[in-house]
């Protein structure tokens, strides 16, 4: 065993860089589909899906050879110009391009195993570690705010405690909002583990991946807080996070967020979004986790060192004083949720409803009204 595999709570990752030939991931395929059976059909359906991709598009490219043969037969008879079969050409292969693309695509994912070299990887670190693996979970039971929207959720890859140990977990979610023709499928990372006592929900809504629309910072949060729970706190960590916590629970959040904990929230999570709900924490990012990847999966490990102990440390004693038994965990009602402003989803909602085909109308309108004006100025 090699030092550099080692981190400093002794985790091996030494799993992460094994690269297993074609037999040892044929050998573990077999095991996971007896192991994790729901998964590994999953993952079939994937390689059929993209088999059907393939049926489809090898008559497409047939059907192309014959169009630039009855274009070329068109152009060498005279009865087609030639800038037609130079047109023809150009589309033809930009299109068997984006074919070739595909074939392309679909081979090294069948070279590759699919799958089964990242499950590989991420059951053998798990098992080295004392932790577990499990590939897919549907509709995992989480508080936290990418947990409970959409349809069709699932948690892939995930990298987990055992039951003897303080709870943790990260993998990849995946769920889908809208329906028909606008549903869209949101991937997002995480990371969540535990505390000893519940908390007032918090969210620290990371400025670096923001977008911006019209020069208006957007959150790339799946909910919206209502701005007066908005809390602004000392030094640069305005710089880094917006903060919002529940009215009049002020005082809470910052016994837990001591300058200590923020100096650590930047180093170790400045790019992330975190949520403190109940007696969980998450950690977020709006792309997936690949745990196979050996410099991801000791960035969060880390988080999970620093931040995370930290955390744990400094909330230990927590009480919420609306409670009457401070020995009871739990968090008085105002305190339990932040309020959303619901109005922001009615508002875009209207906007994509409404407001786009209202202005392909005015912008029609006054198109036309230009023409009209310069029409009748001749």
């Amino acid at each position: 065993m090699s030092f550099d595999t080692l981190d400093g709570a002794r985790r091996n990752y030494q799993a992460l860089r094994y690269q297993p030939n074609a037999q040892a991931i044929q050998s573990f395929r077999e095991f996971a589909e007896r192991q994790y059976p729901e998964a590994s059909k999953a993952a079939s359906g994937s390689i059929f899906a993209r088999i059907l991709v393939i049926v489809v598009i090898a008559p497409m490219l047939f059907f192309l050879f014959l169009s630039m043969l009855g274009m070329l037969v068109s152009v060498v008879s005279g009865s087609s110009s030639p800038l037609y079969f130079v047109a023809g050409l150009v589309v033809t292969l930009i299109l068997a391009g984006a074919c070739g693309f595909g074939i392309w695509a679909f081979v090294k994912g069948l070279r590759s195993g699919g799958v089964y070299p990242a499950w590989f990887k991420l059951f053998y670190f798990a098992n080295e570690n004392g932790f577990r693996f499990t590939p897919l979970t549907t509709n995992p039971f989480y508080p936290g705010m990418i947990f409970n929207i959409g349809s069709g959720r699932q948690s892939s890859n995930r990298i987990h405690s055992a039951p003897n140990q303080r709870f943790f977990d990260m993998g990849t979610m995946r769920f889908v909002t809208g329906s028909g023709k606008n549903q869209t499928t949101h991937i997002w990372g995480y990371l969540t583990f535990q505390l000893d006592r519940r908390l007032p929900h918090i969210v620290l809504d990371s400025k670096q991946n923001n977008g911006n629309l019209f020069g208006l910072e957007m959150s790339n949060l799946p909910s919206s807080f209502s701005k007066d729970q908005r809390l602004s706190l000392e030094g640069n960590f305005d710089d880094y996070f917006t903060l919002y916590c529940p009215s009049q629970y002020e005082r809470d959040a910052l016994y837990v967020l001591t300058p200590d904990l923020m100096a650590l929230l930047i180093d170790h999570s400045a790019p992330f979004d975190v949520e403190i709900v109940d007696d969980l924490v998450f950690v977020y990012s709006q792309r997936g986790f690949d745990l196979s990847d050996e410099a991801l999966t000791r960035r969060l490990f880390g988080i999970l060192d620093t931040v995370g102990a930290k955390t744990l440390r400094q909330s230990h004693r927590y009480a919420d004083d609306r409670v009457p038994d401070s020995s009871m965990n739990v968090v008085a009602v105002p305190g339990q949720r932040l309020r959303s402003r619901w109005w922001v989803a009615i508002v875009t909602a209207l906007v994509i409803v409404f407001g786009l085909p209202l202005l392909g109308i005015l912008t029609t309108m006054i198109g036309g009204l230009i023409a009209v004006l310069t029409g009748s100025g001749r």
